[in-house]
């Protein structure tokens, strides 16, 4: 068994299903780090729980 297999397998569906996340195209990265109109994209079409979890995570690793 190897990464992609699990990603496929296990994580995305357990992000789409358990958590209510929607999966956006891949190579959102870029040499800014991030391209905003993807970002816009997911955050609104996102649950609000999942965006809130995000925006938590980001806010607390940002602090240390």
């Amino acid at each position: 068994m190897n990464e992609l297999h699990l990603q496929d397998k296990f994580l995305i569906p357990f992000f789409r299903e358990g958590l209510g996340c929607r999966e956006v195209k891949a190579n959102t990265v870029t040499n800014s780090l991030i391209i905003e109109e993807d970002l816009q994209e997911f955050i609104s079409q996102t649950e609000p729980e999942c965006t809130t979890q995000l925006i938590r995570r980001e806010i607390i690793l940002s602090n240390q």
